[in-house]
Order: structure tokens, then C-alpha cells, then sequence
């Protein structure tokens, strides 16, 4: 990391994971631009070999939909890195958890659209005929033999999913170090107005006891308090 030692010094003061959290941004970037190569290529391929109606067919949705949550993930990633660097701390970690929470979910639906949608469910081994001649019939017409552009199609989409999971796992992880900074940071600060209301409260109120001169104990109770008798002076 480009950071002075007092900057790391101060760093470690305010979360001592930084830097491991810093290279799990620039790993899941890394992971999310090869899934967006990946699925782009899907697409293309898709749209270079599938016409419908004499136009070509751009209806490959589900492989478009994972490209918009991995995109932000990347400029996410980059803001959160670029603020530590600029800043000299890290983005509240309140703010991290809204923000990967909210781009996890996006993540996770847009990998079960790629899942249930893929091309890949199409995929079906050829059936010769009686003469072992594979015809590209109705029947044999997601086969290898009659269809063999199917098959890079979805072996990219296979690809992008598993790069997008994992992906996902990182910002998971960093959602859950973000849940339990915030629940520190919390706790630091209730304990913090603690101890400055008990600075500024008198020491009787600071014990939570009534002051002296109203201080009973639990067997002098009923009882009228002590007059204390002037004092006699002898001439």
C-alpha cells in the first residue's frame, strides 16, 4: 500500500483489518471484471448465431442483468479504496453495510436469473437414427452435432456464475466485518457517554447514592435521625 507508516499507524488504530479489507475490494473487483468479460462475450456470441424473425435476437437478458450489480461492485470497490487512500481512513463502516448488503441481494438475483436462464439447460446429447446417423431434427436440434455454438454460449455463462459467486463471497465477507464494526463502534460510543455523564455528575450521583446527610441504613429505619448535642464549655 502507497501509505506513510503513520498513516498504517493511524490506520491500525481505527481497524486494525484495513489493509486485508482493502485486498478483498481489489479481489472481488478483479473477479467481477472477469465475469463481465465473460458474460459479454455470452452475449455476443448469442446475438451473432440467433435470429428470430429475421433480426437478431438481443433477448439475452439473463446474461445482461449480472453485468449492471458487477459493474457498481467495481466502482463501489474503487470509491471505498480511493476514499482510504485520499482520506487517510477508512468509509464508515455504516455506510459499507448498507451499500454491500444492498449490492450482495442485486448480485444474488441477478445470478439466479443467469442460473435458471442459462443456455446450458439446453444442452442435450445427439439420438442417431436406426443407421447411427445423427439428423438434425426437433429432436437432435440443442445437440452438439446440430447446434455447436450452444455450447461455448454456455460455458461462458458457467464461468461468469462462478466468477460473480465468487464475487459475492467477498463482499459477504466484508458485509460481516462491516455488521461487527458498526455493533463495536456503537458499544464505543454508549460507553463513551457513559463515562462523560459520569464526569460531569457530583460523586453521590456518580455511586447512585443519596448524599451523606440523607443516608439511612437498612437498620436504622423508623428511627429519628441523631441530634447532635451542642457542645458545653466549662469556665
Amino acid at each position: 500500500m502507497l501509505l506513510s507508516a503513520e498513516t498504517r499507524r493511524r490506520l491500525r488504530e481505527t481497524d486494525s483489518k484495513w489493509s486485508i479489507k482493502s485486498w478483498l475490494r481489489i479481489v472481488a473487483s478483479i473477479l467481477s471484471l472477469i465475469a463481465i468479460i465473460l458474460f459479454a462475450a455470452a452475449i455476443t456470441l448469442w446475438n451473432r448465431n440467433f435470429f428470430y424473425l429475421n433480426a437478431v435476437n438481443t433477448g439475452d437478458w439473463s446474461d445482461g442483468f449480472p453485468i449492471a450489480p458487477l459493474t457498481v461492485s467495481i466502482l463501489w470497490n474503487a470509491v471505498v479504496i480511493a476514499y482510504l487512500f485520499l482520506m487517510k481512513k477508512p468509509v464508515h463502516p455504516g455506510a459499507v453495510v448498507g451499500v454491500d448488503l444492498i449490492l450482495w441481494l442485486v448480485m444474488a438475483i441477478s445470478l439466479i436469473v443467469a442460473v435458471l436462464w442459462g443456455a446450458f439447460w439446453a444442452w442435450q446429447p445427439a439420438i442417431p437414427n436406426k443407421d447411427g446417423d445423427i439428423i438434425c431434427t426437433w429432436l437432435n436440434q440443442w445437440s452438439r452435432e446440430c447446434r455447436p455454438v450452444l455450447y461455448p454460449i454456455g460455458n461462458l455463462e458457467i464461468a461468469g456464475i462462478l466468477f460473480t459467486g465468487l464475487s459475492m463471497i467477498m463482499h459477504f465477507v466484508l458485509f460481516t466485518w462491516a455488521c461487527r464494526d458498526t455493533s463495536l463502534r456503537r458499544k464505543r460510543a454508549r460507553e463513551d457517554t457513559h463515562i462523560e455523564l459520569q464526569y460531569h455528575q457530583r460523586p453521590e450521583e456518580r455511586n447512585h447514592l443519596p448524599p451523606p446527610a440523607y443516608h439511612t441504613h437498612a437498620n436504622d429505619r423508623g428511627r429519628a435521625p441523631p441530634v447532635e448535642e451542642p457542645a458545653v464549655k466549662y469556665s
